[in-house]
């Protein structure tokens, strides 16, 4: 099946800055394009999330945040392939092949860890891009969403000298990883190097699908960067069932 690709041309590029604006207003201009968006949008490829009562109640509160019905349209999304090797070879990754490969060359190493150990990494690359220090409780980290930070695991990338400069961190459930956060202080190579081992190490814990951020609260840079990746915009399902593992099915 062919998914929509992520273009921030048109629909999606007015979505954002309507997002943007402040205060929050309707402009007479917006008139004529509004409904074309709501087309576009109604219109993108749907995934159905399929689980439990109290599964699909993480989704939710994880995925909307404070967003109830919103919070389910234009999610990016990726999805593993089953041909990893298929994955990276090719002209669409020579970008995510060259830098990740010249980040391992320059000494930077990467390591799947979960838990309080990823946060003290976060708080560490919060720090070096003169951020907020200290802890950080669930609504800063995710946006107003319930998460517990123990459930809490993705990608570290490390210096030469031990100190970490990117973090890929999310909440996994089955074979989702729902992608919370993804910070870096040292641009370049260790972004890619980071996106290279979540999709190496994910497949190996059993990730399929990977559900970003909703898309007009990223910046273009980072949509662009997942356009890169492969990452396609959607909408979500929810759907309840008595089943023991949540489930993602693409709906054209």
């Amino acid at each position: 099946m062919k998914l929509t690709p992520i273009s921030w041309e048109g629909i999606p590029k007015f979505l954002r800055q309507v997002a943007e604006r402040k205060p929050k207003r309707v402009k007479l201009a917006d008139v004529v394009t509004i409904p074309s968006a709501l087309k576009w949008t109604v219109s993108l490829n749907k995934i159905d999330l399929i689980g439990s009562k109290t599964e699909i109640g993480r989704l939710t509160r994880t995925l909307e945040g404070t967003r109830r019905i919103f919070g389910r349209f234009l999610h990016t999304a990726f999805f593993l392939p089953a041909d990893l090797d298929g994955y990276f070879s090719g002209s669409a990754r020579a970008n995510l092949r060259k830098s990740s490969n010249a980040a391992i060359r320059d000494g930077f190493t990467a390591r799947w860890i979960d838990g309080p150990q990823l946060l003290d990494a976060l708080n560490e690359v919060l720090a070096d891009r003169q951020s907020k220090k200290g802890s950080l409780d669930s609504d800063g980290l995710f946006r107003n969403t319930r998460v517990l930070l123990e459930e809490v695991e993705g990608v570290v990338v490390y210096s030469p000298d031990g100190s970490p400069v990117s973090v890929i961190l999310g909440l996994r459930i089955d074979g989702l990883f729902l992608l919370r956060m993804g910070l870096s202080s040292e641009h370049g190579h260790p972004r890619w190097l980071a996106f290279a081992t979540l999709i190496t190490d994910g497949h190996q814990r059993g990730i399929r699908t990977v559900i970003g951020e909703r898309v007009w609260v990223m910046g273009r840079g980072d949509v662009q960067f997942q356009e890169r990746l492969g990452f396609v915009p959607v909408n979500l399902r929810f759907k309840v069932r008595n089943t023991d593992s949540v489930q993602c099915r693409i709906v054209s």
